[in-house]
């Protein structure tokens, strides 16, 4: 337990690519759980008695299944995450228990306690997200930091982190040691700032650059370190656009932990 009581959550990124997510509740509250759901590729169904129109859109698109009845048990069954958005106690309570009963990752809107995890305010920017939780104890204070990171980390770091991703490919079967001094030099160079001026260097730009100032099996700093590491994934087009997409997307709020 944390300080005053309170949990301590295992920060983690989770892939749901392809994996079953059952969102239960009304169709107004179901609307942003969905759409940040579809964005990561999970396969997504809603169980509602009052589906709106973007919801039956979403469908429409092949993004999502809509079921438009009330929740009946055996609708978790494999379930790896489901969100309960349900109003009525006694629905809530069975959702929980069949949930919990399949090991599925459970939030629960107005009831963090009855769920084991938390959905944090996220900030993304392309490759890059920043995850914020103050474990469900001060909502206000974790939508001012997103505001505050927001602002730090602009728009452009999603390009950044797409060149970066093409830098590693570029870099191709060279040795740990240098692939790791040129991917430091670049990050500790002023690449960052040529974006925001309007520039978008070449990758195989960018190694020819820098690899005669790099020394292979130079030590790392903290932020280069970071560069270096597998994080920076390649990310395509499309899902730029998506996770792009979702920039501005509303907070989770009260699922569970009001963040």
């Amino acid at each position: 337990m944390g300080g005053a009581g309170q949990k301590r959550y295992y920060p983690a990124f989770v892939d749901l690519e392809g994996r079953l997510a059952v969102i239960v509740g009304p169709g107004e509250a179901a609307e942003s759980k969905a759409e940040r759901l579809v964005s990561y590729g999970a396969d997504i169904v809603i169980i509602t008695e009052d589906p709106t129109e973007r919801l039956t859109e979403l469908e429409g698109e092949g993004s999502l299944t809509i079921e438009d009845r009330p929740y009946a048990e055996g609708d978790l069954a494999g379930a790896f995450l489901v969100v309960c958005l349900a109003e009525d106690p006694e629905q809530r309570d069975r959702v929980v228990s069949e949930a919990n009963a399949n090991g599925a990752l459970l939030s629960v809107k107005g009831a963090g306690s009855l769920g084991n995890h938390i959905t944090p305010s996220v900030v993304r920017r392309g490759a890059l997200q920043i995850a914020i939780s103050t474990a469900g104890v001060a909502p206000t204070l974790a939508h001012r930091i997103k505001a505050h990171v927001s602002a730090t980390y602009g728009p452009e770091w999603g390009p950044y982190l797409d060149l970066l991703a093409e830098v590693r490919v570029e870099l191709g079967d060279r040795s740990s040691g240098e692939r790791k001094a040129i991917m430091a030099a670049i990050v500790d160079s002023d690449v960052l700032d040529r974006i925001v001026a309007g520039e978008m260097p070449e990758a195989s730009e960018l190694v020819a650059e820098f690899e005669v100032a790099a020394e292979p099996g130079e030590e790392l700093g903290p932020e280069a370190a970071a560069a270096s590491a597998d994080e920076v994934a390649t990310s395509s087009p499309a899902d730029k656009s998506a996770q792009e997409a979702t920039d501005s997307a509303r907070t989770d709020e009260g699922v569970p932990a009001d963040e």
